[in-house]
C-alpha cells in the first residue's frame, strides 16, 4: 500500500472531506477499512484542535443592549409588533400584548 493510497483529502479548516473521499475512491464501497481508519484518525485531530480553539469572548466594554420598553405601561416588553405601513416595531409586555386581542389569543 502507497502513502498516496491513504491520503484523505481535508476542506480549508483542515477537517476530512468525506464526500472527496468517496469521489476520490470511485465511490462509498470501494472505500478500504485503511481508508476509515485513517479519516476516523484525522477526524479525531480535527476535533481535538477544533475543542483547543477559544470562542471569542463579548468584549467586556461594548455597551449592554437595552430592553424594549412596552408602549402602554413602560415595563420591559417582551413583544414586538411589525406596522408594515412604516416597517417600525412597536414592543408590548405580557399583559399589553396585542395578541390578547386578535384571533390569536389564547385563554
Amino acid at each position: 500500500m502507497k502513502l498516496l493510497d491513504l491520503a484523505i483529502p481535508c476542506d480549508a479548516q483542515g477537517c476530512p472531506d468525506l464526500q472527496q473521499l468517496v469521489r476520490l475512491r470511485g465511490g462509498y464501497p470501494r472505500i478500504t477499512p485503511e481508508d476509515w481508519r485513517e479519516f476516523d484518525r484525522l477526524t479525531a485531530a480535527w476535533h481535538a484542535r477544533r475543542r483547543d480553539i477559544a470562542s471569542p469572548r463579548p468584549d467586556a466594554t461594548a455597551p449592554s443592549v437595552p430592553f424594549e420598553i412596552c408602549a402602554g405601561c413602560s415595563q420591559q416588553a417582551c413583544f414586538g409588533y411589525r406596522n408594515p405601513a412604516t416597517c417600525t416595531l412597536s414592543w408590548f409586555c405580557a399583559d399589553h400584548r396585542l395578541a390578547q386581542w386578535w384571533a390569536d389569543a389564547r385563554g
